[in-house]
């Protein structure tokens, strides 16, 4: 019986993202950063999978820091709009940190006016929240980009 056998991956790599260390096969980065919840499926992934290693380049990283800085931006100019109280409807969810919570229009005029300036009072803090992380975020990846210099990959044992 002839049976092919899956070539075996030979060398590891460190992962442009999320800077963790993967065998590669055919010079890319293998299956990482995923969960198995118990669905029997595989569920996420990091973006650096398929990709070639950060020992060989960092164009993936630039590309990601382009779009987190563009986030950011938006986040900024999100949050401006709401403590000037610019906004006058957003979608939230309805219970603040649920994953579950279905999200609810707050409409100024519709919504209980206590009810609509909390959940305004809530977005201010999640953007902050996300404008804080995301200028680490930038700060993480500009740093990759500029301490990036070509190398070989290792062998795995």
């Amino acid at each position: 019986m002839n049976v092919q056998r899956r070539k075996e991956a030979k060398f590891i790599g460190s992962c442009q993202i999320c800077e963790g260390d993967f065998k590669l096969r055919n010079d890319r980065m293998v299956h990482h950063g995923y969960k198995r919840p118990g669905n029997g499926y595989i569920v996420g992934d990091c973006p650096g999978v398929h990709e070639v290693p950060y020992e060989v380049s960092c164009e993936l990283v630039k590309t990601v820091l382009e779009i987190v800085k563009s986030r950011l931006a938006e986040d900024e100019s999100r949050l401006a709009k709401y403590v000037a109280r610019e906004v006058a409807w957003f979608l939230a969810p309805e219970v603040r940190w649920s994953a579950r919570s279905p999200l609810i229009y707050y409409v100024v005029g519709v919504t209980e006016p206590m009810r609509f300036l909390g959940a305004v009072e809530d977005r201010i803090t999640d953007t902050k929240t996300n404008i804080y992380y995301g200028k680490r975020e930038v700060e993480r990846l500009t740093k990759r980009v500029e301490n990036w210099t070509p190398k070989k990959v290792r062998e795995s044992k």
